[in-house]
């Protein structure tokens, strides 16, 4: 995929509609491929700001977190999601694991 032009265009629907959770999971995925880890972070943190019951966007908050080396902050964040559940419950709860292991 082309990481570069996603960014692009969520960046131009984030323009649009500022609180679309899609949207900014998108951001922060296009982000994090690119290796922008921090935009990733304020991404995924607007979508679970804006969306507290957001199952996915707290499971990839998580994984940029562990990518920054916020093991803590991770932690927590994976939990909403475990909490809140979901059709990806087994993912999230793996990455729950891996978290604890580390």
């Amino acid at each position: 995929t082309d990481a570069r032009g996603a960014q692009r265009a969520y960046a131009a629907a984030l323009q649009r509609w500022p609180d679309d959770r899609a949207a900014l999971l998108g951001a922060g995925n296009s982000a994090h491929a690119l290796g922008q880890r921090e935009a990733a972070e304020k991404a995924y943190r607007q979508a679970v700001l804006k969306h507290p019951d957001f199952a996915d966007g707290w499971n990839n908050l998580a994984q940029v977190l562990m990518a920054l080396g916020r093991r803590d902050e991770a932690g927590r964040a994976i939990a909403r999601a475990v909490a809140l559940g979901g059709v990806r419950l087994p993912d999230y709860q793996a990455l729950q694991a891996q978290i604890k292991q580390k």
